[in-house]
C-alpha cells in the first residue's frame, strides 16, 4: 500500500483520481496516505449508540413520526 502512496505522490494527480485509476476506494486510499505520514484521523470519543425510549403512557399508535431524520439528498427516515 505504501508503494502505491509513493506512486501517487510522484504522479502529480489528485488522490481521488489516482485511487480511481488503481481501482481503490478513495477513502481507503486517503487512509493509507494518512497512515504513511503518521497522521491517521481517529474519531474523538466513543460514538456509541443512543437509546430512544418511547413514552410508556402512550399505548396507542400515532400517524405522526416520533423521530424523523433528514439525510443529504433529501432522504428522510421516519420512525413511528
Amino acid at each position: 500500500m505504501f508503494a502505491l502512496v509513493d506512486q501517487w505522490r510522484e504522479s502529480g494527480i489528485t488522490r481521488k483520481a489516482f485511487a480511481r485509476q488503481q481501482g481503490i476506494v478513495a477513502r481507503t486510499f486517503y487512509y493509507w496516505c494518512e497512515k504513511q505520514s503518521g497522521q491517521v484521523w481517529e474519531p474523538a470519543g466513543d460514538p456509541g449508540f443512543v437509546e430512544l425510549a418511547s413514552d410508556p403512557s402512550e399505548g396507542e399508535k400515532s400517524d405522526c413520526p416520533r423521530l424523523e431524520i433528514e439525510l443529504s439528498g433529501g432522504i428522510r427516515i421516519k420512525i413511528y
